[in-house]
């Protein structure tokens, strides 16, 4: 570098005073930092910089035309020689075309000779004057193209703007315009392709600009669907025996005593009995089904279907639900039903009505039931079934997502991990404690998952490279197969109904892939 220094300094190159930078002899400023080369240099721009140039302005004359002054500017930029085509000339404020001052000067000599009184045309011998035109009127001084010049192409301007208004008010999209044999569509840079039906789903890339292009496919027609989803509703509602078109079965309701309650986990969890459900937009009906004898289901041997069938029929024939007989009744008005609440689980503890104690079994939820006569009743559930509860909720009482704000999964979400040595999916079940807690929603072993860099290793690949033993008590302690730490304990489970469902990615084949478990969650 000293030697490269050297050769350039002798050719008479300098450095730069701020960056070192070699700089040709001549140059003002540095040609990388751009500092000046002289202190002297850099004093006086910046003296410059501190006092600008004054300017002086001279006064006008007063007998000074400043139309006349536009027209000598004109003039002398025509005479000039060196002048092309293309220059133009910036006239001075206030100028006014002299062509267009003419034209002006007419128009107001022509509208003040049609309101002077006319001069009789004939002379006072009854000869025509020999000044007069023989016939019609004096011509004008201008033509009239001059003189409506201005006008004529005002009025050109503004129809043209006013076809341009309308014609982008009227533009369609051509997109998904239909041909004699496809349909019209766009790459991502505005090109129109022309695809068949059967191309939909395909990707492909654009004939002219060669962007690559997927093709919709046709998407569904959901106002039809909504039409038909609501008329079906209808004829549901209207052919449902009292209106009661929603039915859940088997409900656990629990009649709670607050002098007799402990507060231990699961106190209550088998402390129920069996009642129907009937969901309509005006009322909620919950029926007992616990064996009475006599009455309408009189005899202790009646079956609950046959109870059930009792209870419909009832309603079918159109009786009013006062005349419901031997069996045990409760009927809410739908303000009555928007008034339940959750009351296990609980926000938190402070809210809870039972400290934040499980009385009704653990990941189970509880609702209170509108106030009644009597002891507080409560409804449970699993999981499951409080998703059809709260989906009932929904549909006939405008109830949404009714328990989202405590925490209850109301839809299924998965992790989507990749197995290290297969690269199959492995869909990892969110909030798997709810699942494993209701027997309604039975899950299966899935997989594993590293506690130090989340590799992710499906049960079938353990089982097939023996990663913690034959049937995995010795996986805590483990060597991981890419951080080679301690593997850890932490099965992912995935329900029983999608633990067969083939995946759109194939298994590459056994043997070590080499990549990690990429989470990726997505809902079902």
């Amino acid at each position: 570098m000293s030697d490269e220094k050297t050769s350039a300094s002798a050719s008479g190159e300098k450095p730069c005073p701020e960056c070192g930078e070699l700089v040709r002899p001549g140059l003002v400023r540095c040609w990388n930092c751009g500092a000046f080369m002289h202190r002297s240099l850099e004093q006086k721009y910046l003296e410059m910089q501190a006092a600008p140039k004054k300017i002086y302005f001279s006064p006008l004359p007063a007998d000074a035309d400043i139309h006349a002054l536009g027209e000598d500017i004109l003039e002398d930029a025509d005479a000039d020689g060196d002048a092309d085509e293309d220059d133009f000339v910036l006239s001075p404020q206030g100028y006014v075309p002299q062509t267009h001052q003419d034209a002006v000067a007419d128009r107001k000599a022509a509208a003040d000779a049609k309101a002077a009184p006319q001069p009789s045309e004939a002379a006072p011998g009854g000869k025509p004057s020999a000044d007069a035109p023989p016939t019609g009127d004096a011509p004008p001084a201008v033509s009239h193209s001059v003189a409506t010049g201005g006008d004529a192409l005002l009025e050109i301007a503004m129809r043209e703007e006013l076809e341009s208004r309308k014609r982008k008010k009227t533009r369609k999209l051509t997109g998904g315009a239909r041909t004699a044999s496809g349909f019209i569509i766009f790459c991502p840079y505005g090109c129109n392709i022309e695809v068949k039906e059967q191309h939909r789903g395909m990707s492909g890339k654009c004939p002219k600009c060669r962007a690559p292009f997927l093709v919709p496919v046709d998407p569904p027609d959901y106002s039809v669907s909504k039409k038909e989803a609501a008329e079906e509703e209808s004829k549901q509602a209207a052919g449902a025996p009292g209106g009661f078109a929603t039915w859940l079965t088997g409900q656990h309701v629990h009649t709670v005593n607050p002098l007799k309650l402990k507060l231990k986990t699961d106190s209550l969890l088998k402390d129920f009995v069996e009642k129907d459900f009937a969901f309509s937009p005006e009322k909620l009906l919950i029926v007992s089904l616990a064996k009475k004898s006599g009455g309408l289901f009189g005899g202790g041997d009646k079956k609950k279907s046959d109870a059930r069938e009792a209870v419909t029929a009832h309603l079918r024939e159109g009786k009013p639900l006062e005349e419901l007989q031997g069996v045990e009744k409760l009927i809410f008005t739908a303000d009555e039903v928007r008034q339940m609440r959750i009351v296990q689980p609980a926000s938190s503890r402070m809210d809870s009505m039972f400290h934040g104690v499980a009385v009704f079994g653990d990941h189970r939820i509880a609702v209170q039931l509108p106030v009644n006569e009597g002891d507080p009743q409560f409804v449970s559930f699993g999981l499951m079934q409080f998703r059809e509860f709260s989906n009932a909720l929904a549909k006939n009482y405008g109830i949404e997502r009714f328990g989202a704000d405590l925490g209850i999964p109301l839809s299924d979400e998965v992790t989507t991990l990749k197995c290290h040595y297969t690269d199959t999916p492995i869909k990892a079940l969110k909030n798997v404690e709810w699942y494993k807690a209701d027997s309604a929603s039975p899950t299966v072993l899935a997989g594993w998952k590293c506690e130090s860099c989340g590799l992710a290793v499906s049960e079938d690949a353990r089982k097939k490279e023996k990663l913690g033993g034959a049937n995995a008590k010795g996986l805590a302690k483990a060597v991981c197969p890419k951080c080679k730490k301690k593997f850890g304990e932490h099965p992912q489970y995935t329900l029983q109904a999608s633990a067969g469902t083939p995946s759109l990615q194939e298994p590459s084949g056994s043997g070590t892939s080499g990549a990690g478990a990429t989470a990726e969650t997505a809902a079902t």
